[in-house]
């Protein structure tokens, strides 16, 4: 990470809140016994949307000036990641690939050599989101208080809010593809998702921890979790296993209710229909 980044982006701050949807089979690292919370960083590559950093182009780039940018496009993203250097038969080799958007493929595995996404909401009730991403309403959607990242991510992590745009962004030249503008490429997506309303932790992958599945996962402490949701289709043995993980002393989430959502009379989200206390309010040690 560079020294002058900070966590939050200088243009926006997020809410205190921001939510995880999650596949109940996910539930032992997004709310696990004893051990930190853990999240994959995803490279950019690897994400659901087949556009992530892809971009237009307003330069001339034909077979009188090919060779001039196969080195500026070598050069450039080789100073993204200088460990894994760019040269111009790889350039050569995208454009036969893929010939439309070859600079975009380049950028994107250079970038996904070196960063990871983890992916949260602003919203928590949104039906398309629980049906896409927590097992069609019977996972769980998990809140995490942002001032508890921020200790314990700083130095390693960017957080930064997703703009939707109604088209690709458009490219000046391969100078453009820089580090100034890696992470602007990392958050930037079509207005098809804008219902998302998706932030990005954007981790640097050599400061991620490797899980047993040899998954690069960033962690967060208990305390960050906020709030719990489940709808009427989440199994009951699994809030069994949330009820049973709330209530182990040996964890320090700091909450000791589950969020309850429903269907209601709005057919983009679910409606809130009241909270199940798991146990009497009790005080978090410190150390």
């Amino acid at each position: 990470m560079d020294p002058d980044q900070t966590f939050f982006d200088q243009f926006s701050q997020p809410p205190q809140v921001l939510y995880k949807y999650i596949p109940a089979r996910r539930l032992d690292d997004a709310l696990p016994d004893t051990k930190l919370c853990s999240f994959r960083a995803t490279p950019p590559n690897e994400l659901n949307d087949i556009n992530e950093i892809n971009f237009r182009t307003s330069f001339v780039d034909d077979d009188s000036n090919r060779e001039s940018i196969n080195r500026e496009y070598a050069s450039t993203l080789t100073e993204l990641f200088p460990t894994s250097p760019v040269s111009v038969d790889d350039v050569e080799r995208y454009r036969q690939k893929h010939p439309l958007s070859y600079g975009a493929e380049l950028t994107s595995d250079q970038l996904s050599k070196r960063y990871g996404v983890t992916s949260f909401s602003a919203r928590r009730n949104d039906v398309k989101m629980w049906s896409h991403y927590a097992d069609d309403c019977r996972g769980v959607v998990i809140g995490y208080n942002v001032d508890h990242w921020v200790k314990h991510l700083l130095g390693t992590s960017i957080i930064r809010q997703v703009r939707y745009l109604d088209e690709l962004p458009m490219v000046a030249g391969p100078r453009v593809v820089n580090q100034e503008n890696a992470y602007a490429f990392m958050s930037t997506k079509g207005t098809a998702w804008e219902y998302e309303q998706e932030w990005r932790l954007i981790t640097e992958l050599s400061d991620t921890q490797q899980s047993r599945n040899n998954v690069s996962v960033i962690t967060v402490p208990h305390e960050s979790v906020s709030s719990i949701l489940v709808t009427d289709r989440t199994p009951q043995y699994i809030v069994d296993i949330i009820v049973q993980r709330l209530n182990n002393p040996s964890n320090r989430y700091p909450i000791w209710w589950i969020d309850r959502m429903q269907r209601g009379r709005d057919a983009t989200t679910l409606a809130f229909v009241g909270q199940m206390k798991t146990r009497a309010q009790r005080s978090i040690r410190t150390v």
